[in-house]
């Protein structure tokens, strides 16, 4: 370990670009290789990842064919991109400008990857929805206008103005500009995670090893890298943090370019804002107790950061607390089952379970021990404030583990683990120091390969997923393909936008989007009835229902985990044990006062305003 106690004893550039007066104590690159060795590390380790993209892209072909082996070909093609990459950003005696390259290559190819699982259009609901968002905004020219199924998306519009910007730049379509988008927000991120590490820090090598930590946290790797708000606020989240510590905010501009650059996190994502503002006060409460230079400028940015926040609740996005209300009820919920006895962990299969579980355990050891590093120096304020933020990976892991907050603990997971990745450096950094043994070494790598493919298995998409091809009744990416896409564009340009949609859970999603129109929730029991008879009427008239879709794989297929229910607000969720008969999907075809407007053979559209007006008064 290099001590700060001896000068003599630091490497070669180990605090070029770091914070003045930042601690070297975490720093033990091992000294820079000379030129003639740069070249090779530079290189291979990148072209190794390719093949395994190569790899990938076989898998995802195979799966649309119906293989059987495409899953173990992609799973094969995600650890040869993985190891040569992760090796190159953990170990020592590796130049900088190698670590630069592998961060930025392996950003680079997990937005590739992601690309090639749905080459032509948006699959993932949250990116459907937000589509809508910016098509609203290319073609209305106003910021604001109403998204009916994802109302706090017009109020956050941070990722749909920048996307239809682009496409009116460069003609280029809303998914192809809207990819551009998400891919460089993926890449930037993980290349800024880096810089601001190395920055705090001292150390190339943890700045890097931070980043592979981040990248492979469970929602990363393809949720993060999809089009939706978290992608570009994340970048602009970590680039706040770049400029408000940089060079103890003596430089107008750096500080300058905080302020602008936190305003911008606001009117793109309500909890990366959330979580910077949080960070920026926590950061100050350290710098003013350890009288750092840095307290005027932490505390500047922290009053903007709430004052912005509050300014853009009550000015623009007063939706914001009634949107988040449901899923922080659940949470509410779910501890109140457990300290009940209730709830408990999601259950799969012995191995991906065993391997999810070692890599929370090797997680929570490494940030322990990088935590227990952190306090037994005198680190800078940064390195301090986000050490005592990485105890949140803890909580955020008691969450993940009750079955009904999962989806609020999975996303908070992108956050906490980018607290911890800092802490889990720095013990990597010391468990694996210059001139280990090959054992020591071989044992690293293990681990943070089990680290790696055991937050795969819990996060997304989940393991039946993986592969492309195969259509799921009521699933997320799955439950999309081209004739639900097909059905919802019709709707668009035939009856036009605005009517009120009864349909299931995936129909619901693209009449959304590409139907532009608006689906109601709980109304299944318009599908689980025999007839369509008067009682049937009354709940229509009720819910105010224009349109029906009706998708005949629901007589067909199960839905799958996560949604285990085949409609929003469904009466019988996880409760089905067959897929439900085809009669009960066939009675709006006998039905009276219904009109089959569409039909794709497996799609249907159903025109029910003339029961609307038979009942109006």
């Amino acid at each position: 370990m290099v001590s700060i106690l001896n000068p003599r004893s630091r490497p070669p550039n180990a605090d070029q670009g770091a914070l003045s007066g930042v601690s070297v104590a975490f720093s033990d690159d091992g000294g820079t290789p000379t030129r003639g060795q740069q070249r090779p590390l530079l290189l291979v380790p990148t072209l190794i990842a390719t093949y395994g993209v190569v790899l990938i892209s076989i898998g995802y072909a195979d799966s649309y064919a119906g293989a059987r082996w495409a899953t173990a070909v992609v799973w094969i093609g995600q650890l040869v991109v993985f190891l040569p990459l992760a090796i190159t950003m953990v170990a020592p005696n590796v130049p900088r400008s190698a670590r630069v390259v592998a961060v930025g290559a392996q950003a680079g190819f997990q937005s590739v990857i992601k690309w090639m699982y749905s080459p032509l259009d948006f699959r993932f609901p949250d990116e459907l929805l937000h589509w809508r968002t910016a098509w609203s905004v290319l073609n209305d020219h106003h910021l604001f206008h109403a998204n009916p199924a994802l109302s706090i998306s017009p109020s956050f519009p941070g990722l749909e103005e920048t996307t239809a910007y682009v496409a009116s730049v460069t003609h280029l379509s809303l998914f192809a500009a809207g990819s551009i988008v998400a891919a460089v927000s993926h890449v930037g991120v993980s290349l800024a995670a880096y810089s601001f590490v190395r920055m705090i820090t001292g150390s190339d090598r943890v700045g890097s090893t931070a980043a592979l930590l981040f990248a492979v946290s469970p929602h990363h790797p393809f949720f993060n890298a999809g089009f939706i708000y978290e992608a570009p606020a994340l970048l602009l989240m970590v680039l706040v943090f770049v400029f408000a510590f940089d060079a103890h905010g003596r430089r107008p501009l750096a500080l300058g370019l905080a302020s602008l650059l936190l305003a911008a996190v606001i009117v793109t994502h309500h909890v990366t804002a959330a979580v910077t503002t949080s960070v920026l006060v926590l950061s100050f409460m350290v710098a003013a107790v350890r009288h750092d230079p840095l307290v005027r400028a932490l505390g500047y940015l922290s009053a903007l950061g709430v004052a912005l926040a509050t300014a853009w609740v009550a000015g623009v996005a007063h939706g914001l607390f009634s949107y988040l209300a449901p899923p922080l009820q659940d949470a509410l919920q779910s501890i109140g089952e457990l300290s009940a006895g209730g709830g408990g962990a999601n259950s799969g299969k012995s191995l991906p379970l065993t391997l999810s579980y070692l890599a929370v355990c090797l997680t929570l050891f490494l940030a322990t021990l990088g935590f227990v590093r952190v306090s037994r120096t005198t680190p800078t304020v940064p390195v301090r404030a986000f050490s005592i933020a990485s105890i949140s990976y803890v909580g955020v892991l008691g969450f993940r583990a009750v079955a009904t907050s999962s989806e609020i603990a999975g996303r908070a997971l992108t956050y906490s683990l980018f607290f911890a990745s800092i802490t889990m450096a720095i013990a990597l950094n010391a468990l694996w120091p210059p001139g280990a043994r090959a054992v020591r070494q071989a044992g690293i790598t293990a681990a943070v390969t089990v680290i790696a493919a055991g937050f795969a298995m819990i996060g997304w998409p989940p393991l039946w997923e993986t592969t492309p091809g195969r259509y799921h009744i009521d699933a997320f990416e799955s439950g999309i393909d081209r004739a639900g896409i097909l059905g919802a564009q019709w709707m668009r340009r035939a009856v036009g936008p605005g009517h009120r949609v009864a349909c299931d859970f995936s129909a619901c999603w693209l009449v959304a989007s590409y139907g532009f129109q608006a689906p109601v929730p709980g109304v299944s029991r318009l599908y689980y009835a025999t007839t369509v008879g008067p009682p049937e009427h009354r709940f229509i008239q009720t819910k105010a229902l224009s349109m029906a879709v009706v998708d005949a794989a629901i007589s067909e297929q199960l839905p799958r985990e996560p949604s285990a229910g085949y409609f929003l607000d469904d009466q019988y969720l996880h409760s089905h044990r067959s897929p439900l008969p085809f009669a009960r999907l066939d009675k709006f075809a006998r039905a009276r006062g219904m009109t089959r407007l569409y039909d794709n053979g497996r799609i249907a559209i159903y025109d029910l305003r003339l029961i609307q007006h038979a009942l109006s008064p």
